[in-house]
């Protein structure tokens, strides 16, 4: 089901359910936004891809930028529960910053040419704005969770900033590697050599 947000997104009341499983089509539309970009999708692709037909597409959506958005959203919020929850609810440092590169690094070979759709999406023109948005809830999260590093001793107050640019980078890095079709050891390297810098200015505090 969609969420509230997404229903205000397309334009109609939760309440009101559609005629077919719109997360399903959302699901389908992002596999073939994922492969060919907003501008080289056509329609009839997307058509072909939700198996809906043009007008219950248009009905639903409104139009192809529209259902461009709402797969963005949807994607948004999909990454947020795995990489931005986790850090702004934790209570640890260093550890629950591990533990979201861990999981990024084990998600990433598993979808090897796909990445993180929301953030891949900074690429592509029609989606900078909500990228730009999701790489500033990132940033802001693994904020939060150095400061709380600091506070716990692991880090100097004058190392967060560098730790902060040095994770975001890492997993800008780690979702486009995955995108391009990076070799498991390659995604791994990146992350192993991510957790070494940290630890390498944590020693330094």
């Amino acid at each position: 089901m969609v969420d509230s947000h997404l229903s205000e997104v397309l334009g109609r009341s939760p309440g009101r359910p559609a005629s077919f499983d719109t997360s399903v089509a959302l699901e389908a539309a992002e596999s073939v936004f994922k492969r060919q970009g907003y501008s080289s999708t056509s329609v009839s692709e997307l058509v072909s891809a939700t198996s809906l037909s043009r007008s219950s597409l248009y009905a639903t959506f409104g139009s192809k930028s529209k259902l461009f958005w709402a797969v963005l959203q949807r994607a948004a919020a999909e990454s947020r529960e795995s990489l931005i929850e986790p850090l702004v609810r934790g209570t640890d440092g260093f550890d629950d910053l591990f533990f979201v590169l861990d999981s990024l690094n084990q998600r990433s070979q598993q979808l090897s040419g796909e990445g993180i759709f929301i953030i891949n999406c900074i690429l592509d023109q029609q989606a900078v704005s909500a990228a730009n948005q999701f790489r500033n809830e990132l940033r802001s999260a693994i904020t939060i969770t150095l400061q709380r590093a600091q506070k716990q001793g692991e880090i100097s107050v004058d190392h967060v900033a560098p730790a902060i640019d040095i994770v975001l980078g890492a997993i800008l890095a780690i979702s486009m590697l995955a995108r391009a079709g990076a070799k498991p050891h390659e995604i791994e390297a990146q992350t192993t050599a991510t957790k070494a810098s940290l630890r390498a200015l944590a020693q330094a505090t």
